[in-house]
């Protein structure tokens, strides 16, 4: 078998945010983000499906179900989808991404959020400002 230190890191970086993959359990927290695992390793290495799941104790099947799940739960759970965002440029920055590209989506919408955020900022300023003088 490979080294697959790669694959050990993004499982790393999931787990950092307090959830356990490793975990038997089927704990809907627990199993979603086991789904945002596979994700994230299957877009950031070139590992198959089988051992990807290895690393976690799962089969290819299960890394295939996984990854369809985890595509239709982002699309309604904006936080999942915000956490998946925050986790991607950690890991594009520790398996050493070399794709130019991959980095400028990330960029662009890096910039796109920060607008967002100047503009939510600016609202709740003057929303501030508004109350202040009520």
């Amino acid at each position: 078998t490979r080294l697959m230190r790669d694959l050990h890191t993004i499982k790393d970086i999931v787990m950092g945010t307090g959830v356990n993959i490793l975990s038997s359990s089927r704990e809907h927290e627990i199993v979603i983000n086991r789904w945002l695992y596979y994700t994230l390793a299957k877009e950031h290495t070139e590992y198959s499906l089988r051992e990807i799941g290895e690393i976690v104790g799962r089969n290819h099947a299960t890394v295939i179900y996984g990854l369809k799940q985890f595509e239709n739960e982002c699309k309604w759970d904006k936080d999942l989808q915000a956490k998946y965002d925050r986790l991607t440029i950690i890991c594009m920055k520790e398996t050493r991404c070399n794709d130019v590209k991959a980095v400028d989506e990330q960029i662009k919408f890096m910039h796109t959020e920060i607008h967002k955020l100047y503009a939510l900022k600016k609202q709740l300023l003057s929303d501030e400002f508004i109350n202040a003088k009520q």
